[in-house]
């Protein structure tokens, strides 16, 4: 089944049915554990594509940033591996 907003995004007068305005979110939030998961994902679907290299690019990047300062934790100052993360 492909979603409502995925079928009709294109088509001419579309309007999607939320109230969606850039200008109510100053700061966009981040989710350091979206972004693992998503590089994860990357560095599988590379050995599956003849894209490797476009995927891995991707992983790689998305990683470098998450053991930058401003997501991976120093150890003793946080309980936590990376900031910005969403525990389950």
């Amino acid at each position: 089944m492909i979603p409502l907003w995925d079928y009709n995004v294109n088509d001419e007068g579309f309007i999607p049915e939320w109230n969606y305005d850039v200008s109510d979110y100053p700061e966009i939030p981040r989710d350091a554990s979206a972004a693992a998961i998503t590089a994860a994902a990357l560095y599988k679907l590379s050995t599956y594509s003849t894209k490797k290299k476009v995927y891995l690019d991707a992983a790689n990047k998305m990683v470098n940033s998450l053991l930058s300062p401003n997501y991976l934790a120093i150890h003793g100052n946080n309980k936590s591996l990376c900031y910005r993360a969403i525990y389950l």
